[in-house]
């Protein structure tokens, strides 16, 4: 989708109380509640079919991401991604090939987060529990 398809699809998605960033181009919610990897997930994809956790692919995502840590003064986040063997899969099945891992990363974990302190990527078990990122997708 085009920047304005995807700005033009935000805007109905906004009813559902998400919103536009311009710098990025993305249209994303934040939810404050905190939830596991599962619930996250969840919780995302109750909103609509098209919007899932942030999928970090590319300097843009991982910069938006660092972003929203950054700016609500949170922790960490979860990131869409699941281990399958030795590779980490996005919500469609695809093998996510762009990271920006934390040193030591990626461990063995089956979720992404940002890590606390370099707000780098890292595997993590999933049962901590953070603020929400959703992403729509259009």
């Amino acid at each position: 989708m085009t920047t304005t398809s995807l700005q033009s699809s935000c805007s109905i998605a906004g009813a559902l109380g998400y919103s536009w960033d311009s710098i990025y181009s993305i249209c994303y919610k934040f939810y404050a509640n905190e939830l596991n990897a599962v619930e996250s997930k969840a919780k995302c994809q109750s909103d609509d079919p098209n919007s899932r956790l942030l999928l970090v692919d590319s300097d843009n995502a991982y910069n938006f991401a660092v972003h929203i840590v950054v700016t609500n003064s949170i922790e960490s986040i979860y990131l869409q991604g699941i281990r399958s063997g030795t590779e980490f899969v996005d919500d469609h099945g695809n093998v996510i090939t762009y990271f920006r891992w934390n040193d030591g990363e990626p461990g063995s974990g089956e979720h992404l987060q940002t890590e606390r302190d370099s707000r780098l990527q890292e595997a993590s078990s999933g049962g901590t529990s953070h603020p929400v990122l959703c992403r729509f997708y259009g």
